[in-house]
């Protein structure tokens, strides 16, 4: 079967993409298309369509969402690769490979620039094929706060669970409060409605304090935390004491007895990420929640940072990969073993 790449005109083939969702993916919200097509704060993406040339249909899609990127300091032009879809009954290599290629292309002519994906399992060894790297595993991470739940698992007995639960629970917060003791002193916290000015002093720092990173700023972020369809973030901040500088946030929201974390950032390196994440436990120990989950791609030492406060890895989701068109194409082996993470939030949902 022949294949063929078009360029999407949004207002012309919206219902068309909105479409293709319904028929392959679940749990579509019904404002998305609205929310990260027309109003994404970094522009409207760059959306290729997949056209079966027998039928003359369209089956299948790629979008290239604007998502700036500081590398050593600087920002390169880059795209979060999303949304690929390619209809059921066309789900072979070719098809899928064609979306890629026509990425990578897009790329190369607007060098110096970035591609960054998290392909579904499924569709990560069509990415490969077309040329991304793998830079990292995109991970998720637990920490429980409270065990009673976790303990009646095996104890079936929600009494002994409950016994044990208890001992355990003061435990955990001991160990929390032993750390922050020892390291967060001079720290405070308080939950927000917004983002505000106290964050751009913090938004500004992070652009030298990682090799690479997604930019952020407070328009950004309202966009990502505050307007998405998929649900509302709060905002849990974190100051010093002595001069009530801003110097790391959380934006999370509550999903039944679990908090997921969707972005956060810091001043310092992998103990400025503890600090922060002590304070937000500390704080969600007064709370409701069971446990804390936070999915992100990062290097060994960042992830051995979290386990060392009580994160345990859940699982592998999937695998971050990049293409990168630059003069200096040594950006994967660079940040190897450099301070750089990527976030819930990064990503195209």
């Amino acid at each position: 079967m022949a294949y063929s790449i078009q360029p999407a005109d949004l207002k012309e083939h919206g219902d068309l993409l909105v479409s293709l969702w319904q028929k392959n993916f679940q749990g579509v919200s019904p404002g998305r298309f609205s929310w990260i097509y027309e109003n994404n704060p970094n522009g409207p993406p760059t959306v290729f369509l997949l056209r079966h040339e027998e039928s003359q249909l369209f089956i299948g899609a790629m979008a290239l969402f604007p998502r700036p990127i500081m590398l050593k300091g600087q920002p390169v032009r880059s795209y979060i690769c999303g949304d690929m879809v390619v209809d059921n009954q066309h789900r072979s290599l070719g098809p899928a490979l064609s979306l890629f290629k026509a990425a990578l292309k897009q790329c190369d002519k607007e060098a110096p620039c970035v591609l960054l994906s998290l392909p579904s399992n499924k569709s990560q060894p069509v990415a490969l094929r077309a040329g991304y790297e793998v830079i990292g595993n995109f991970c998720e991470f637990t920490r429980v706060l409270k065990t009673r739940k976790y303990l009646l698992r095996s104890f079936k007995s929600p009494v002994i669970a409950a016994i044990f639960a208890r001992p355990l629970d003061a435990f955990l917060r001991w160990r929390n409060e032993i750390f922050l003791i020892t390291k967060a002193r001079g720290y405070g916290y308080e939950i927000l409605s917004d983002f505000d000015e106290r964050f751009d002093n913090l938004l500004e720092k992070l652009k030298n304090n990682f090799v690479f990173i997604g930019e952020r700023n407070r328009k950004f972020l309202k966009w990502r935390t505050r307007d998405s369809p998929y649900g509302t973030c709060d905002i849990f901040s974190i100051f010093t004491k002595k001069d009530k500088v801003s110097c790391g946030y959380v934006a999370f929201y509550r999903n039944d007895l679990r908090v997921n974390i969707v972005d956060f950032a810091f001043c310092e390196g992998v103990l400025g990420m503890q600090i922060l994440l002590a304070l937000f436990c500390r704080y969600m120990q007064t709370q409701a929640p069971d446990s804390i989950s936070i999915s992100l791609t990062s290097n060994p030492i960042f992830f051995l940072g979290l386990k060392k406060i009580g994160f345990a890895m859940r699982c592998v989701k999937n695998k971050a990969v990049l293409y990168a068109s630059l003069d200096d194409n040594t950006i994967i082996k660079d940040i190897s073993n450099c301070n750089w993470y990527i976030t819930t939030a990064d990503n195209d949902i």
